[in-house]
């Protein structure tokens, strides 16, 4: 028997879900969140991401440790910061156009 996950039932109900939606959303069977939630199974690697991309967060919260900004990747940045996947597209895309751009500037400075 484990401790209850304060952690997954806080995030869950921030984001105003029920086991039964968050069960949808993160395609976890719902018995599975009820004994994760309650502590009678541990977490294992795919289900904590699995929850951690249904709930938009880094799995480093769910496991009640606190995210440092320095050594996370953009994508975990993003996450922790609840911003959607959109927001991460964006940058990405926004990432590709400014090197685009570099690398345009680059070829026109080499005709000169």
């Amino acid at each position: 028997m484990f401790n209850v996950w304060d952690e997954l039932i806080n995030e869950r109900e921030k984001n105003g879900l029920s086991l039964n939606e968050l069960s949808k959303i993160s395609d976890l069977p719902l018995p599975e969140l009820i004994k994760l939630e309650s502590g009678q199974e541990e977490v294992n690697e795919d289900q904590l991401e699995a929850l951690a991309e249904a709930l938009n967060i880094s799995p480093i919260i769910l496991l009640g440790m606190e995210p440092t900004i320095d050594d996370t990747n953009l994508e975990t940045r993003f996450r922790i910061n609840g911003n959607k996947d959109v927001d991460i597209e964006k940058a990405f895309q926004f990432g590709i156009d400014f090197i685009n751009k570099i690398d345009e500037l680059k070829y026109l400075n080499s005709i000169d």
